[in-house]
């Protein structure tokens, strides 16, 4: 699917058009092609997860 709105480029997909999502678990299951949970998959520059960083937020 990813290859329907992507190009590769230097061995990386990159989008070529652009997707909205309905949780971040979609979009991870997308780009990974297979069920993931999306809060613990994304994870910033230091290594934090999706969940952990929104719930410091929520504090």
């Amino acid at each position: 699917m990813i290859k329907e709105y992507g190009a590769l480029n230097n061995c990386q997909y990159v989008l070529t058009s652009n997707l909205t999502f309905s949780s971040p678990s979609t979009a991870a299951m997308f780009c990974l092609g297979r069920p993931t949970n999306g809060w613990n998959e994304w994870k910033d520059k230091d290594g934090n997860t999706l969940d952990s960083v929104f719930r410091k937020q929520l504090k």
